[in-house]
């Protein structure tokens, strides 16, 4: 733990390490937002709402999937919320990124290819959800 000697310290730390994972949550979102933006007809998905610590995917027109940033303070925790008619339909294991830049403590992400099949992984079980709803529309 570092030794400070004034609140002045203190404050000039934490803000410059909150301003740095700032700054690589920033990165995360910029990634995603281009890739999605490409990919809006091949995976069916949009933007929806870009906000400072919260990204909201349209899915098909028809559902959210919210990528929220939950902790301000030390690593960026990102949680990952699907919903359907405001309703949370499957839990998706939450992300991290590190000091380093590390997504998940492995994925650089300077690596934007990477970064986004990480967010097609997360998708992944969404979709296998909803192509199960419409299998039962067919029973």
């Amino acid at each position: 733990m570092p030794q400070y000697l004034s609140l002045k310290e203190y404050a000039s730390d934490i803000h410059s390490k909150k301003t740095s994972m700032d700054s690589l949550w920033n990165n995360y979102t910029l990634v995603l937002l281009k890739n999605i933006t490409l990919t809006e007809r091949l995976y069916h998905h949009q933007v929806a709402i870009c906000q400072s610590n919260n990204l909201s995917i349209k899915l098909f027109g028809t559902m959210q999937l919210n990528i929220i940033r939950t902790v301000f303070l030390g690593p960026v925790m990102i949680s990952y919320h699907p919903l359907i008619q405001g309703d949370s339909i499957i839990d998706i294991p939450s992300s991290y990124i590190n000091q380093q830049g590390l997504l998940d403590g492995v994925i650089p992400l300077s690596d934007k290819k990477q970064v986004f099949e990480h967010y097609l992984q997360k998708l992944l079980p969404v979709y296998e959800y909803m192509a199960n709803l419409c299998v039962k529309d067919k029973e």
